[in-house]
């Protein structure tokens, strides 16, 4: 929570980003220079001296020596918290060691019991050391200055030039006139009791005895002291707990001084140092100050006052007035002090947690960490600066997706091996597995690194990196740069931390609407001595549109509610509850620690409704060597993060709120598209369902674009051997070998993923949702026949080498002959075409054997073909073996090749063993005559009736079939019976 605020008439106070600091060299200058010149006592410096002294708080002893507390109010109200000096435990000059007032002297104020409140030679001479050293770290501000600056000027301003100088002046004016009215000890002693020795959650000089050495003021040593009076420039670098290095230099560094001023001899300055501080050190304390009711939800809002006002809430007598829900407070208290029933998995484990009202950014209640007991700890609800993992995908790489690149709910994504672009570094899934294409609810659902790594890629290479680095700074997070930000922050890795504050900052803009809210903790903050109150005034920022928050987040509510095995289920309701979960891990780097390589480091979590967005986080501090300070399987199995979260939801329903969905806006409507096809594409009509989806999507993407395939490549070669008669020709054909033979089946559901990067390799098999050949079909080589414009025949195979038979039209006919690639369910989409154009009766015909075999054969290739009608001509057969068979045919052209238009020119003369038999010279005629018919009698076969008739019996008629006969074509039937009867006796002439 980092705001600069000015206090204005209007009794508001607007959050905005900090300005840019002036250089602390050029600021230094200019405040030595004018306090210089302004002490010279000329017309004009005096002048420009009193407005700036003037616009000067007030000051009042009582603020240095009694302030009133500061009371803290919830939202209802109510009072939850008193703060004011019990922070500190007060002692008076009287208790202080001589040794400990020589040595806050020595290195602080050499000339403290001789100034007026403001050292001329001592501020010269630092402004003269800063020129030299060109650092300008000496200050030479005095006890009283300092005293006067920690209680009315806690912060430094970020309003330019004129606040850092107007501050200095009035710092010096102020301090001069205190030491008008207090005595030097009293500001010592009051200085000394209310400076930060970097002690947790505690001021002052006995607290910082306790804290480092367990012994009153009165009992420090002239180490001890000299080590108190050192550490308190830079309290953090200078701990001795934190760096017992730079403690220990700071240290001499003061007894060495107090031998230069005399207070302390070589033998005392020798011996204190020949003590080695680490000796004297009791061990740390985690807390000072007892621990209250919602500690956690004070200790944010007094860093959220100073951020606001410059003032210390402890220091300066306020109301506040803040945001907070005690049910909720009180529930998170709980959680964090182990009285939910929550199961931590192992004794270092960590929480921190937070509830923000998303529509107004006001924090409601919030966990700072497991036994939190004291004030001012760790609050890792606002203080933590760790990896966020795989909580920012709907916030970042899915969002920026549905607001620039036109993503639906049902897009498909590749889930493939993929590099840091510029390495061999394999980037890959948590469960180091890879799935193919995938669509964009199950890469949420089930958090998969890929996806949301490609997504973010596209979005920076549409968008450029700065829009990127925009939509970060506008949801929050203002240290994202130009230096800093990478594609790993797609995962939440690379340089993209903060606290759990932070994250559910920037979803306040998803679940919001698109519309960020910085959270904060105040409502309002009135001085209790009449100034004007403060009231800020967090403005709303446009960050996304409503319709891509509403798709991130309704992405969010089916990895809840979907079939997704995610540890989210265990927070489902009967109102929609929308969440993403995030795991980071030490990767190789604590195995030296007993960590193993890839283990879990922390858990978030993001969850929230209607009303509220919730994070928490779980983890630990610090790696303990031997401790196991990892997510081991144990906590895994237990399911932490889901059971702490649902508590917090569950929390959220405290103060009587009723939840519902999120509504859609307007500008969301459904899109129908081919699955796996972008940019989307129309369904075609009888398409396999399965192919089809309905999702939602920004109205201005969508539209549809006709369902294309890709377009095939150039056919380099086509040759073909044009064969066979007129109506049944032949074309053996031969394509150039498709460049892709994968092409020319039709795909699997699965595909084989072979990915190199450098000496690595990945070999793996993923799921195809969708491909060209289940719509188009695959690539097939086809030829075309054309007759006088007419398209009369697609042949197609999926080899190279194939023929394909056809009839042409009778006719002086062109035939045109063309090759080309196509997909078989679509001959439209098809390659460039190699064509010939030929006559119809250009084609040769390959003739076979006719003679020996029966006429008919050779009438009805003349037909098929149709050329002209043979002569016949019939010769009588010798045997009756003979009969029907072609004798010879002229020309001949017997297992010839011959054209066709030679073919139809030729009149055929066809010789055929046959004859036509005249029955009708049978009649009237024995038996025995016809038994000696002669060769007649061998060719034809003969049947008599009645058969038991003699040979002198006459004939009567010839039948063929039952019918009577006169003659009869061997080829056809030789089949006669003679119907005889006995000859009518011859009476002679009487």
């Amino acid at each position: 929570m980092t705001n600069t605020s000015k206090q204005t008439k209007t009794k508001k106070v607007k959050v905005k980003k900090q300005k840019r600091h002036i250089p602390t060299t050029i600021l230094s200058l200019i405040v030595g220079f004018l306090v210089i010149f302004g002490l010279s006592g000329s017309a004009s410096a005096t002048l420009l001296f009193k407005d700036i002294i003037d616009d000067a708080p007030t000051l009042n002893v009582n603020d240095f020596i009694s302030p009133d507390s500061t009371k803290i109010y919830d939202r209802d109200g109510e009072l939850i918290a008193d703060i004011g000096l019990h922070l500190r435990e007060n002692i008076t000059y009287d208790q202080l060691p001589q040794s400990l007032v020589d040595a806050f002297v020595s290195i602080e104020d050499s000339r403290y019991f001789e100034h007026n409140g403001f050292d001329l030679p001592r501020f010269i001479k630092a402004f003269y050391e800063n020129i030299k050293a060109n650092d300008f770290g000496q200050g030479g501000s005095t006890f009283t200055m300092q005293l006067v600056k920690n209680t009315y000027f806690v912060i430094e301003g970020s309003g330019g030039f004129k606040d850092g100088i107007d501050r200095k002046v009035q710092e010096i004016s102020l301090a001069i006139e205190l030491e008008k009215q207090l005595g030097k000890k009293r500001i010592l002693e009051l200085y000394l009791n209310m400076v930060n020795f970097g002690v947790p959650n505690s001021l002052g000089i006995s607290n910082a005895a306790e804290y480092y050495f367990g012994k009153s003021v009165e009992e420090l040593t002239i180490g001890e002291s000299a080590y108190l009076a050192g550490v308190i420039n830079a309290p953090t670098p200078n701990n001795a707990y934190r760096n017992i290095d730079q403690a220990t230099k700071r240290r001499n560094v003061v007894l060495d001084l107090m031998l230069r001023h005399g207070y302390i001899s070589k033998e005392e300055n020798e011996l204190a140092k020949s003590v080695r501080l680490e000796n004297l050190l009791v061990g740390p304390s985690t807390s000072f100050g007892p621990a209250r009711p919602y500690q956690a939800y004070v200790d944010a809002v007094i860093v959220e006052v100073i951020e606001l006002t410059g003032k210390d809430p402890y220091t300066t007598p306020m109301n506040i007035y803040t945001h907070m829900s005690k049910n909720m407070q009180e529930n998170m208290d709980k959680i964090q002090s182990g009285e939910a029933g929550i199961n931590f998995g192992h004794d270092l484990m960590q929480i921190g947690a937070i509830t923000v009202d998303h529509s107004t950014g006001q924090i409601v209640a919030m966990a700072g960490g497991r036994n939190y007991e004291g004030e001012r700890m760790l609050n890792r609800a606002i203080k933590m600066n760790n990896q966020f993992g795989s909580t920012v995908k709907p916030m970042l790489s899915y969002a920026l997706a549905f607001e620039y690149l036109g993503y639906s709910t049902e897009h498909i994504l590749k889930d493939e091996p993929i590099t840091y672009r510029g390495t061999n570094l394999i980037i890959r899934n948590a469960d180091r597995r890879y799935r193919g294409e995938i669509d964009i609810k199950t890469a949420i659902g089930y958090s998969y690194n890929i996806p949301a790594i490609n997504t973010l890629q596209d979005a920076v290479d549409a968008l450029g990196r700065a829009k990127v680095i925009e939509y970060l700074n506008s949801i929050g997070f203002t240290r994202v740069n130009s230096s800093n930000f990478d594609i790993g922050y797609a995962i939440g890795g690379s340089t993209f931390t903060g606290s759990p504050m932070d994250l559910a900052g920037g979803y306040t803009a998803i679940f919001n609407g698109g519309v960020y809210i910085q959270p904060h903790t105040i409502a309002r903050i009135e001085y209790r001595d009449g100034s004007d109150p403060v009231v800020p005034n967090y403005a709303s920022v446009r960050a996304l549109s409503a319709e891509a928050a509403y798709l991130s987040l309704s992405m969010m509510q089916n990895a809840v509610s979907g079939p997704f095995s995610n540890f989210m289920q265990i927070l489902k309701k009967p109102y929609p509850v929308y969440g993403k979960t995030g795991t980071t891990d030490y990767g190789n780097t604590q195995v030296s620690a007993g960590i193993p390589e890839g283990a879990g480091k922390e858990y978030w979590l993001v969850a929230g409704n209607s009303k509220y967005v919730n994070t928490v986080w779980l983890g630990f501090d610090e790696v303990v060597a031997g401790e196991g300070t990892y997510l081991t399987s144990a906590i895994q199995r237990i399911n932490l993060h889901g059971n702490v979260m649902k508590k917090i939801i569950d929390g959220n329903e405290l103060d009587g709120d009723s939840f519902r969905a999120v509504p859609k806006p307007n500008g969301v409507v459904d899109i129908t598209h081919v699955r796996g096809v972008f940019p989307y594409a129309r369904p075609l009509a009888n398409m396999n369902s399965d192919l089809i989806v309905t999702g939602r999507i920004k109205r201005e993407f969508a539209s549809l674009e006709n369902l294309t395939v890709e377009p095939l490549e150039n056919l380099g070669s086509f040759t073909y051997k044009y064969t066979g008669g007129i109506n049944n020709k032949q074309l053996a054909v031969t394509f150039a070998p498709y460049p892709d033979l994968e092409m020319l089946t039709v795909a699997d559901s699965t595909y084989e993923i072979d990915f190199r990067a450098g000496s690595n390799t990945v070999r793996t098999t993923g799921t195809r949702y969708y491909h060209p050949s289940w719509v188009f079909g695959p690539v097939r080589y086809v030829v075309a026949v054309r007759v006088d414009d007419q398209e009369i025949l697609y042949g197609q195979s999926e080899a190279t080498d194939f023929s394909v038979n056809f009839s042409v039209p009778s006719g002086d006919s062109t035939v045109r002959i063309c090759g080309f690639y196509a997909y078989s369910n679509d001959m439209t989409q098809r390659s460039n075409e190699i064509c010939e154009t030929v006559k119809g009766d250009d084609s040769t015909l390959s003739i076979g054997t006719f003679t020996g075999e029966v006429l008919k054969k050779f009438t009805d290739w003349i037909t098929s073909n149709n050329f002209k009608i043979p002569t016949v001509i019939l010769e009588a057969p010798t045997q009756a073996a003979q009969i029907g068979l072609i004798k010879s045919i002229s020309p001949a052209i017997d297992n010839k090749t011959m054209k066709i238009s030679e073919l139809k020119n030729t009149t055929f003369e066809v010789k055929v063993h046959d004859q036509i038999i005249d029955l009708a010279p049978l009649l009237n005629k024995t038996k025995e005559f016809v038994a000696n018919w002669g060769n007649q009698n061998k060719l034809v076969n003969i049947t008599y009736s009645p058969a038991n008739s003699t040979s002198s019996w006459v004939v009567e008629q010839v039948l063929i079939n039952n019918q009577p006969a006169t003659s009869l074509q061997l080829s056809i039937n030789r089949n006669v019976t003679v119907v005889l009867k006995e000859p009518v006796p011859v009476t002679p002439n009487p």
